[in-house]
């Protein structure tokens, strides 16, 4: 069993050490202490790091069923090097390690422990003409993209570990953990891209639970992930969800400073949110509504109805009161106070309001009307398209909410 503690500070007075590392053995383990300067932000102190920038132009992203070179046949790879100085201020980082054995018996496979070699048994689609497959260790070895429905992001993140990072508006990376993550992409159909011989890398049981999403190439491989993996200059875009995030939290840091607390009452942690809120509620209108609840319930529900009273005149406070009206009319007010079109800018927050009932008892040919709202047409079946332009325009009304926040003089 291995077991580590960090810890970061200014300094340690209260360490007696001789030097910087420390060791210490006793019966059935060992411990180790080392303490270093750092940069803020992990780099050894004073450290320089030589940059070597390597990229393809090998790689046609419009053929229907690109492959990337092996290494060693690459004929266009391109390189430029230089060097970064680590900045910040000066730190020290201490950290602790322990080791101690526990001996547990082997079973007669062993792949984690041992590293036995299974072969992997789960057959992936890498072509569109003789549906192609490929298992194992020709998985392994395989150099192309493979390709899958959209819906096997939501499915991954229904799992309770699971993750998913955003990079640009349309690449990241996604797992059942941190040790399964996959680099993706999103192609101009939709279609998710991942590369293959990654995929064959993952234990078999999580290949499994990719596996049963598997398409035919379709639409080409994802053209910000042909520019990171292929070119090395990866998309200046963001992904909506990224956007919003981000928004939320400038929104809670401003409105605490102006007026000593958030304007929402509670924030999920960055995981859960990023597991809740994305654009892969896609499959049916249905799917889009039960999106807008996720909104609903985080961004519109935990807003502090008291603290928009505080900050709107009494008469209408109480007229407020007396209309009952809920979280997002009150915003709406709040901003009209403040000289702005308080309706306008909570426009996509209305929306969300009305399409949450759609997974409900509400009929979706009535509820499709509210897509006007974001000016999508109602007869739109682009599901995963509506749903970015969604989470887009509600992280666009929280930026505004978050601009129209009094600034403190001096702050």
């Amino acid at each position: 069993m291995f077991s580590v503690r960090d810890a970061t500070e200014e300094s340690f007075p209260e360490l007696s050490w001789d030097s910087d590392r420390q060791d210490r053995r006793f019966a059935h383990g060992e411990w180790e202490g080392t303490r270093a300067d750092i940069h803020e932000g992990g780099e050894p102190y004073g450290m320089e790091t030589a940059v070597l920038h390597m990229w393809r132009e090998s790689v046609n992203p419009n053929e229907d069923v690109p492959e990337m070179p092996h290494p060693a046949a690459e004929t266009a790879a391109k390189t430029k090097s230089f060097t970064v100085k680590a900045k910040g201020r000066k730190l020290s980082a201490l950290c602790g390690r322990i080791w101690l054995k526990h001996w547990i018996p082997p079973a007669a496979k062993s792949p984690r422990i041992r590293r036995d070699e299974v072969e992997s048994r789960v057959h992936f689609q890498v072509e569109n003409q003789e549906q192609k497959t490929l298992a194992g260790s020709a998985l392994e070895k395989y150099r192309g993209w493979l390709w899958f429905k959209p819906s096997v992001i939501r499915h991954l993140l229904g799992q309770p570990k699971s993750r998913i990072k955003w990079f640009t508006q349309d690449t990241g990376e996604v797992g059942l953990a941190s040790n399964q993550l996959l680099h993706f992409g999103i192609n101009r159909v939709g279609l998710i891209n991942v590369l293959g011989y990654k995929m064959g890398q993952l234990p078999e049981w999580v290949q499994k639970m990719w596996v049963t999403h598997n398409v035919g190439p379709d639409g080409g491989l994802s053209e910000e992930l042909h520019m990171s993996q292929n070119l090395a200059r990866p998309a200046n875009t963001a992904a909506p969800e990224s956007i919003l995030w981000h928004n939320l939290q400038l929104l809670q840091k401003r409105t605490a400073l102006a007026y000593g607390q958030p304007l929402l009452q509670q924030m999920p942690h960055d995981s859960e949110f990023f597991r809740m809120i994305h654009r892969f509620y896609c499959d049916s209108f249905e799917d889009v509504c039960e999106l807008c609840k996720e909104l609903h319930r985080i961004v519109c529900e935990p807003i502090d109805i008291g603290l928009l009273n505080s900050k709107i005149d009494a008469a209408n406070a109480e007229a407020a009161n007396k209309q009952k009206l809920r979280q997002i009319k009150r915003l709406a007010l709040w901003l009209d106070t403040l000289k702005l079109d308080g309706r306008k800018i909570t426009q996509a927050l209305a929306g969300v309001a009305d399409l949450r009932q759609g997974d409900a008892h509400a009929k979706s040919s009535e509820l499709r009307e509210s897509l006007k709202l974001f000016g999508i047409p109602p007869d739109c079946t682009d599901y995963q398209t509506m749903c970015c332009e969604i989470i887009g325009q509600v992280a666009n009304s929280i930026g505004a909410v978050s601009d129209a926040v009094p600034v403190k003089s001096g702050g």
